[in-house]
C-alpha cells in the first residue's frame, strides 16, 4: 500500500500534546445517537481520520489507510459547563496513532442543549480542519448527504537549504544516532507521560453580540483582522518586545478537506513605542510582506524538511528533559524549534458558520496545541456573534501572573474598541 510521507507535520510527529481542540453548543439538545451518527458520517467523509502513522526504522515516517478508530464517550452536564476542564481532559490523552486513533468526542447532555467537545491529533489536520468536521457534523445531523475527501499528498514548490545547514543537520542526526536515540511508540509514550506531569494553564474570554460587533467594525475601520488585533492586545500588554508565530494557511478557495494546510510567519514586534493599532497594523503589514513573498511562506517549512529525521524529535526530548544534547540544542534554537520565553503563536479562525437541522450552533473555543517553538499559543473564532478567544500557557510560564495579563489582554481590546 502506498504510503502518504510526513513532511512538515513531521513536528507532530511525537509532540506529547499536538491535539487540537474544540468545544461547541448545540440547542435545544439532539437527540444523542442522532448526533453521533453524525459525528461518525462527519468522520467518515475525511481520509486523514482514517489513517495510521506507520514508523519506520530508517527514519521514513508516513500514513497508511486504514479503517477510521473513533472514539464518542457521553455523559451528563450536571453543572455549569467548564470547557476549560473538559478540554484538559482531552488536552493529557495519549492518541493511539499507530493504530490509526486521531480523534476523540465527548457529548455532555445538559438541560435544553448539549455540548460537544472533540480532540483532534493535529497529524489528522490543522485548526481550520477542525472547524471543517464540526461544520460536517452540523450539515450531517441536519440530514446533508457528505461526498467523502480522501487524503491527499500535498505538493509544495521545491524547497532549498543552504549547505551548511543542511551539513549540521546530518551530522547532528548521526550523532544523535550514534548514541542510541531511537524514536518510536514507545519514546513518545515517555514523552507524553513526561509532558503530562508538568502543569499548563488554558485561558479563556468570550465577548457578547455586541463587543464582538464593535472590535469587528474597529478592526475594519483600521484595516486589519480581528487576529491582528488579538494579537496586539497580547504582545502590547506583556509591554516587551517578541516574537509573534502568525498562522497563515495554504489552502485553496474552496478546500473543505482536513490536512495539515497551514504554517506561520515569524514576526519581531516592539510595542513599547507604538499605540495599539500600531501595533496591530505593524503586525498585519509584517504577515502581508511575508506572505506576499513564496521564498518566506515556505521558509519554514524548508526549516522543518532539513531537520528531518532526529533533530525534531530531539528538540522535544530536550524540551521535556528526558535528554540533553548541546549540538542538538543549538541547531533547535536555529530552526526556531527552541525555547523562547518571549514568544507568542496565534491562529485566526475569524467568522465561522456551523448550520444543520434547525439547531442553534453557540459558543465555538478552538485551542491550538502548545509548540516549543511558542510559550503561548492563543486562538481566535467566532460563531454565532460571539468572539472567543483562547490561550493556553506552556508549564513554566508564570501561570497566575500570565492568566492576569490574559485578562488585562481582553480588557486593553476591549477599551482600544470603544475609544475609537
Amino acid at each position: 500500500m502506498r504510503m502518504i510521507r510526513l513532511n512538515k507535520e513531521r513536528i507532530y510527529l511525537h509532540a506529547p500534546n499536538a491535539c487540537v481542540l474544540a468545544a461547541v453548543s448545540v440547542s435545544p439538545a439532539p437527540p444523542v445517537n442522532e448526533l453521533e451518527d453524525a459525528i461518525r458520517r462527519a468522520a467518515a467523509r475525511h481520509g486523514s481520520l482514517a489513517m495510521r502513522v506507520e514508523r519506520r526504522s530508517e527514519g521514513e515516517n508516513g500514513y497508511e489507510q486504514c479503517e477510521p478508530k473513533l472514539e464518542i464517550s457521553h455523559d451528563r452536564l450536571e453543572s455549569e459547563f467548564d470547557w476549560l476542564g473538559a478540554a484538559d481532559d482531552l488536552r493529557e490523552y495519549v492518541f493511539d496513532t499507530a493504530s490509526g486513533e486521531m480523534a476523540r468526542f465527548v457529548i455532555l447532555e445538559g438541560e435544553g442543549e448539549t455540548q460537544l467537545v472533540c480532540g483532534v491529533h493535529r497529524l489528522a489536520g490543522d485548526e481550520r480542519s477542525v472547524v471543517l468536521l464540526l461544520s460536517d457534523v452540523a450539515a450531517a445531523l441536519g440530514g446533508a448527504e457528505l461526498s467523502p475527501l480522501p487524503m491527499e499528498s500535498h505538493e509544495q514548490p521545491e524547497r532549498k537549504v543552504s549547505g551548511m545547514l543542511s551539513m549540521m543537520v546530518k551530522m547532528c542526526n548521526r550523532r544523535w544516532k550514534q548514541q542510541g536515540r531511537a524514536f518510536g511508540e514507545t519514546e513518545y509514550r515517555k514523552l507524553c507521560e513526561k509532558a503530562a506531569e508538568q502543569s499548563q494553564l488554558i485561558c479563556s474570554r468570550s465577548f457578547d453580540a455586541n463587543m464582538t460587533s464593535a472590535i469587528q467594525n474597529a478592526c475594519r475601520e483600521h484595516g486589519v483582522s480581528c487576529a491582528d488585533a488579538v494579537a496586539a492586545a497580547v504582545v502590547y500588554t506583556w509591554r516587551e518586545r517578541c516574537e509573534v508565530n502568525m498562522t497563515s494557511e495554504l489552502r485553496e478557495s474552496g478546500c473543505a478537506a482536513m490536512g495539515d494546510y497551514s504554517t506561520c510567519v515569524t514576526l519581531a514586534v516592539d510595542p513599547r513605542t507604538k499605540s495599539f493599532w500600531q501595533t496591530a497594523a505593524e503586525l498585519k503589514a509584517a504577515r502581508k510582506t511575508a506572505e506576499g513573498d513564496p521564498a518566506k511562506l515556505y521558509a519554514q517549512m524548508s526549516l522543518l524538511d532539513a531537520a528531518e529525521p532526529t533533530l525534531i524529535d530531539a528538540a522535544w526530548y530536550q524540551t521535556y528533559d528526558l535528554v540533553r544534547h548541546p549540538m542538538v540544542g543549538q541547531l533547535a534554537d536555529m530552526l526556531g524549534l527552541g525555547m523562547h520565553s518571549r514568544s507568542f503563536s496565534v491562529t485566526g479562525l475569524g467568522r465561522v458558520s456551523l448550520e444543520g437541522g434547525g439547531y442553534r450552533w453557540s459558543g465555538l473555543a478552538v485551542m491550538p496545541p502548545w509548540l516549543p517553538l511558542a510559550r503561548r499559543t492563543v486562538a481566535e473564532v467566532e460563531l454565532a456573534g460571539e468572539l472567543v478567544v483562547t490561550m493556553q500557557l506552556a508549564d513554566d510560564a508564570d501561570a497566575d501572573a500570565d492568566a492576569e495579563r490574559f485578562e488585562d489582554a481582553m480588557l486593553l481590546l476591549e477599551e482600544a474598541t470603544v475609544d475609537e
